[in-house]
């Protein structure tokens, strides 16, 4: 009996080793002066068995000792198009000296059975060092008047006139112009356009870190989160979500035979958990708060880098056509 157990307990451990991926935590620096920026990157690849690794937020990095300045996603592809590891970059820095401990970030991992693990990942150490500042130098007495010759700063101001002259005038100029040609004062700058996957992740994490769902506003997460699906599902997949009902939307999708497995499943239990709160007025449990933004983010990922095989595949065979041909 005693071996028996022995047996189950290495089976088990073995089984939860090879459960969890091969995630990366560095440093591009373990030492900085105050105040001094540094990233740390999170990185991970993609999971064979369909599980979804979420990897800690900006949030989580209050208790270290550090503070995130910018953060963002990134995914690492092949020459081929495949996907090599998904990136987590954090903008980080210290404002007090000494050796800042940066543990128990914590990854979670959504299975497809539904269930849910946590990883802590490894301690990392930040040494961030004040500035040096020499005591051992004697104060010395201030030095008297001394005659210098004239330097560019003396003429310095009479130049500023100058060109605040010039401005004044060209500013003038300017606003005739745009006036007399009814033209607007200031051009409105061209938007900046995102790929539909790329806006699709950024609102998704605005959404997470929003986190309104722990506000009690549970109706309104969830159709920020459909309403995020149904725009990357019109933009990118050619789908008219938008004025679509869930059945519509999941019908449109069974079409597309060329998805990944799994995403099917993962939209249409984000859809139905949304219609249950919204139309049920159903209140879901913490985990599927959690399930369905995870659920979100896989199928973005999955779907878009789907679509870039199969452009990459369309255009290697174009170029053997075009080769034969010619």
């Amino acid at each position: 009996m005693k071996r028996t157990i022995i047996y189950v307990a290495l089976l088990l451990a073995v089984l939860s080793v090879n459960a969890q991926p091969d995630i990366r935590v560095k440093l591009d620096s373990n030492n900085i002066t105050i105040g001094d920026q540094v990233r740390l990157t999170i990185s991970f690849p993609p999971s064979a068995d369909g599980a979804v690794w979420v990897m800690p937020t900006p949030d989580s990095f209050e208790q270290t000792g550090v503070e995130v300045v910018d953060f963002k996603l990134d995914t690492t592809f092949s020459q081929s198009g495949d996907i090599v590891s998904f990136d987590n970059s954090y903008i980080i820095t210290s404002f007090e000296p000494g050796i800042d401990t940066i543990s128990n970030l914590v990854a979670h991992c959504l299975l497809p059975n539904g269930l849910a693990e946590e990883m802590v990942l490894d301690t990392l150490y930040l040494t961030v060092n004040d500035v040096d500042v020499d005591t051992s130098l004697a104060i010395k007495d201030i030095a008297g008047v001394v005659s210098v010759p004239y330097t560019f700063r003396d003429f310095l101001p009479w130049i500023l006139v100058v060109l605040v002259v010039a401005v004044v005038v060209f500013l003038v100029i300017y606003l005739y112009k745009r006036i007399k040609n009814k033209e607007p004062i200031i051009p409105a700058p061209k938007p900046v356009v995102l790929d539909p996957e790329d806006k699709a992740l950024q609102d998704l994490e605005h959404l997470r870190v929003a986190g309104l769902w722990k506000k009690g506003m549970v109706k309104e997460y969830h159709t920020q989160l459909t309403d995020i699906l149904r725009s990357y599902m019109e933009n990118k997949l050619r789908i008219c979500a938008i004025e679509m009902t869930s059945d519509q939307i999941l019908d449109s999708y069974s079409e597309k035979t060329n998805m990944p497995d799994g995403t099917m499943e993962k939209l249409q239990s984000i859809l139905r958990t949304a219609d249950m709160v919204k139309f049920a007025k159903s209140e879901p449990m913490p985990n599927e708060h959690e399930r369905s933004m995870n659920y979100a983010i896989s199928f973005v990922q999955e779907t878009a880098n789907r679509l870039k095989e199969l452009a990459l595949a369309a255009s290697k065979k174009t170029d053997i056509t075009t080769n034969n041909n010619g």
